[in-house]
């Protein structure tokens, strides 16, 4: 994942400038045990068929109201994922 943001301005909008640039799986595990501590969130990475990571993002679902939100502003993907639109499909992953 860590390649497929390569520049630190996209990095800050893509996150929220709340994981440390450049992408670490340090920071990252960080980031994502607090945001599951404080909200429950839960990460999932998007792997093909041939076992390449193809997309990554938050799901936050509430156990009290039995609601879940798709965080879209977490969705990151590779290029090619983005050319083919891939976002819909990703939903249907949960």
């Amino acid at each position: 994942m860590k390649n497929w943001v390569t520049d630190e301005r996209t990095h800050a909008m893509w996150c929220a400038n709340l994981i440390k640039y450049p992408l670490c799986e340090e920071h990252m595990a960080e980031t994502m045990t607090a945001a599951a501590d404080r909200f429950g969130d839960g990460p999932y990475v998007v792997i093909s068929d041939d076992g390449r990571v193809e997309g990554f993002f938050c799901y936050s679902y509430n156990n009290e109201t039995k609601e879940g939100i798709l965080y879209l502003d977490d969705i990151i993907t590779n290029r090619y994922r983005i050319e083919r639109n891939c976002y819909h499909e990703y939903c249907s992953y949960i």
